[in-house]
């Protein structure tokens, strides 16, 4: 269905909500990436799920309140729409590794953000032109957080 912008909306995204849920899962898993592939790289499972914790708490806190403070409505629902699914973003690459050993904690991360990519790429619009873009943009995410953590690593030793 086309909106009045002639962009494509998803007939069950009620007010926006469906694309603050999007805008917030996306922002948390790119987020969460930084921490799981840098602590992967310091070979720390334990802190990779405790920083996971402080980021997803942090960072839904904050896109919940942004949302409220930019929503001219203040519209509260929104705003926990917003804050709820960045921390399920944030927090999902770290769950495998509360449970899990860290190769198949790995595998399991990796198959979880992917299926998350899709579900996102799929709600964003018809068609294979979304699915790709969202997969592309999860893989840039994490080669340059990959790339800046190892040259961190390095420069602080």
């Amino acid at each position: 269905m086309l909106d009045s912008t002639m962009r494509w909306k998803h007939p069950a995204d009620n007010d926006g909500e469906q694309s603050q849920a999007i805008f917030g899962t996306f922002d948390g898993l790119t987020s969460a990436i930084g921490v799981v592939v840098a602590s992967l790289l310091q070979n720390n499972l334990h802190t990779l799920v405790v920083v996971a914790a402080g980021l997803a708490t942090a960072a839904a806190i904050g896109m919940g309140a942004g949302e409220w403070l930019g929503d001219p409505t203040r519209n509260l629902r929104r705003s926990f729409i917003m804050a709820f699914s960045t921390a399920f973003g944030a927090f999902l690459p770290a769950i495998p590794f509360i449970f899990l050993s860290k190769i198949p904690a790995i595998i399991v991360a990796v198959v979880l953000c992917l299926v998350t990519a899709l579900i996102i790429g799929s709600r964003r619009g018809r068609g294979v032109k979304p699915l790709i873009e969202t997969l592309i943009i999860l893989m840039v995410v994490t080669v340059i957080t990959t790339i800046v953590s190892i040259l961190a690593g390095k420069l602080v030793g």
